[in-house]
This record gives C-alpha cells, sequence and structure tokens, in this order.
C-alpha cells in the first residue's frame, strides 16, 4: 500500500494508491477504508469498472466474499453525472436566509421525484454545543461523535461511547433526552428543551436559530423541515445549522441528502468565507429507486425508431433513414434483418420501441405506430416522433 501524508494539514486532496500481489488483500483494504469513512458519516461514493462482473454487477467483492455496494460505470466522465452538491459561500459574510433557502430547495427537488415523500431533519450545532456548555461536558467533540451514532449503534452503545470519552451518566442521559426531541413545532421544540433544565447563552443561541428556520420553513413549505436534535454531523467543520434526510417508509436506507453551515472552513490571510452547502447522494438514491422498485423506465432502450428493412440489397436505402433521423435527433435503429415486417415489427415491440419506418419501394416512405397500428407517409427530414416518445421516461411503479 502506499499512502502519503506529506504536507497533511495543508493539502487540498490526495489519491491513495492500494497495490499488491494476488491474494493480498487490496479489496479487503478499500472495503476496510470506505467503512470506516461511512460510520464517520463522511461523503463517500464507491464506483467501480461496469465491466467487472467477476462477483456481483453491482458489490466490491474480496476473496473472502466482503462486500461494500458500488456503482458500476462505463467511462470515468460518468462521476460527475452521479453527484448533485449546491453551496452558498459568502464574502466575509453570509446572511442566515440562505441556511432556509438551500433546504427548501432540496426539499422541493427530492420532492418533485417519483419516490415516498422527503423530510430534511435540521438542527444546530450551537444547541448540543450549548448543552454540553451547561451540563459541565469538557469533551464537545466526543459528544458530537456519540450522538451521531445514535441510529447505527443505539442509545446504549452510544451511552458506553460517552462513558469511555469521561463523560458522566448523568450528562449522557440529559444528551440521550435532549436527542430524542422531533418535531416541526418551534414551541414544541423550545418547551421540550426547557424541561431538561437546560439554559445557557450558547443553548439559546442555537435554539433561537433552529426555531427561526422551522418558523421560515414552515410559513414557505410546511412539513417540509423538521427539528431532530439527534442530528449532530460528526465533522468538526460544521458550525450552525445542520441537515440530514429520510425517505419515508425508506428510513433503512440512511440519509441522501446531508450539509450543514461551515463559517470556517475556507479563508485566507485577509477573511473567511463562509458557507452552507447540501449534497444529495445521486446512487445512493437511485440505487434504491431501482432495487425497491420505486419507478420504472417506459421503455427499456432509448431507440425510439426501428427501420425496417426489405431486402438485404435495399439495406443502405433503410440505413440512409436511419442517419438522417438520427442527425435531427431521433434515436433510431435498423432492423438486424431483412425478415418479414412481421417478425421486424415484432423486433421493435418486444424492446417497446413504438414506431416502426418502412421505405417505400416507390419513394413514399411511411411510419406505423405499432401500439395504435395508425401508419402514415412519412419525410425522414420533417417527421418527428411526440415529444413523449423521442426518449423513455421514468414513472412510479
Amino acid at each position: 500500500m502506499m499512502e502519503n501524508s506529506i504536507g497533511e494539514t495543508c493539502r487540498r486532496g490526495r489519491i491513495e494508491v492500494i497495490c499488491g500481489s494476488m491474494f493480498s488483500g487490496k479489496t479487503e483494504e478499500l472495503i476496510r477504508r470506505m467503512k470506516r469513512a461511512k460510520f464517520a458519516k463522511q461523503r463517500v461514493e464507491i464506483f467501480k469498472p461496469a465491466i467487472d462482473v467477476r462477483y456481483s454487477e453491482d458489490d466490491v467483492v474480496s476473496h473472502d466474499q466482503n462486500s461494500i455496494h458500488s456503482t458500476p460505470i462505463d467511462a470515468s466522465g460518468a462521476l460527475m453525472l452521479l453527484t448533485a452538491d449546491i453551496d452558498v459561500v459568502g464574502n466575509g459574510q453570509l446572511p442566515f436566509h440562505f441556511e432556509v433557502d438551500l433546504p427548501l430547495v432540496m426539499a422541493e427537488a427530492l420532492n418533485s421525484l417519483p419516490i415516498p415523500p422527503v423530510r430534511v431533519l435540521v438542527n444546530n450545532r450551537k444547541v448540543v454545543q450549548g448543552a454540553c456548555e451547561c451540563l459541565g461536558v469538557d469533551d464537545v467533540d466526543a459528544a458530537l461523535r456519540g450522538l451521531d451514532k445514535l441510529d447505527k449503534i443505539g442509545a446504549e452503545g452510544v451511552a458506553g461511547e460517552l462513558a469511555a470519552s469521561g463523560i458522566g451518566a448523568a450528562q449522557a442521559r440529559a444528551l440521550l433526552d435532549m436527542a430524542r426531541i422531533r418535531s416541526a413545532s418551534s414551541s414544541e421544540v423550545r418547551s421540550r428543551v426547557a424541561e431538561l433544565g437546560l439554559s445557557g447563552p450558547l443553548l439559546e443561541e442555537g435554539l433561537g436559530e433552529l426555531c427561526a428556520l422551522l418558523d421560515a420553513a414552515g410559513s414557505r413549505m410546511p412539513g417540509a423541515l423538521v427539528a431532530d436534535l439527534r442530528i449532530a454531523r460528526g465533522l468538526d467543520y460544521y458550525t450552525g445549522s445542520v441537515y440530514e434526510s429520510e425517505v419515508e417508509g425508506h428510513e433503512d436506507l440512511g440519509s441522501i441528502c446531508s450539509g450543514g453551515r461551515y463559517d470556517s472552513l475556507a479563508s485566507d490571510s485577509k477573511r473567511s468565507y463562509p458557507g452552507v452547502g447540501l449534497s444529495i447522494g445521486v446512487s445512493r438514491l437511485v440505487s434504491r429507486m431501482i432495487a425497491a422498485p420505486l419507478v420504472r423506465a417506459t421503455r427499456p432502450v432509448p431507440t425510439a425508431v426501428v427501420v425496417a428493412v426489405a431486402s438485404e440489397e435495399e439495406r443502405e436505402r433503410s440505413e440512409a433513414v436511419a442517419r438522417a433521423l438520427r442527425a435531427r435527433g431521433i434515436p433510431t435503429d435498423v432492423a438486424p434483418s431483412a425478415a418479414k415486417f412481421g417478425k421486424q415489427i415484432k423486433f421493435a415491440d418486444r424492446r417497446a420501441i413504438p414506431f416502426v419506418w418502412f421505405p417505400g419501394s416507390d419513394g413514399a416512405d411511411t411510419v406505423k405506430d405499432i401500439r395504435s397500428g395508425e401508419q402514415v407517409e412519412a419525410d425522414s427530414a420533417t417527421w418527428a416522433p411526440p415529444a413523449q416518445d423521442l426518449a423513455p421516461g421514468v414513472v412510479p411503479v
């Protein structure tokens, strides 16, 4: 394994190469690193070449049959199509309203998809930090890391981790009680925190920002944002609002959209550049949409038209029609053989291709909608299918 940690404090990024002979544990090491990064709530996307189907079409699998889910890709250019981020960065200052705008943009985008309702879960790092201050917890980072694992290891597991970090049992109980608070109502959040007997300036500042976020979001998109005080986002650069999300009925999927406010992540010698950002795990979401399944494609191939071939001697004429249609942006294939027209129509029908084109012997071509049976004269220079038939669509199951 080759690993370069020189300049670790100022690097912008690095490439790590895991190399070795066969059966030396390269894939095991990769899986170990990726699982560790996921457990730390880091943004991780795993890709593998689509041609690698030795053990699984979708997973990276070691010789010992350990595996981790990945996204197969045909070319490196596909990487940029499988992530979706949005960040707003200010020059020295960043108004609070962006902490409202971004999660609402994401909520609107995700809820426009053919999937069950998506809730954006919100908290504020100052709430957890302020609670730690009130309780006399010195190791705030340990508290944040522990609470961030509540879904994975449960309350007992978190209590054990907090105890191992020197946080007392009474302090841990209070933090866990606070982490159980979940509501879309700002007044309910305030009253339930007050019931814990916690009060302090930093806690009040965090609650004020969280409740302002809930109130602003509630007036614009009621129910889209829900306060969930277990959300901590273990990464230490978040300083204000933090966000995660869940798909109703698919909570086991985990968060498909996460992020938050950061004030000191980017800076130069003169000023800092505060920002707020969110990222959608596109590959995770799409994998579930297909596997559940939540959606289906309207047809299995992109082709909209099959050009029939009357005889192999006339194939070039069919190819010329196909070239003319493709040049105008119409996905077109040519029939693979000059079989009887009935068989060529069946070829298209099995693939849900809606149209079959028949070059005419006298120069008058026709095109047939094999769904309705309607057949009309057509010119490859002007004819076009209806917009809804030009490309496959995605519809709910």
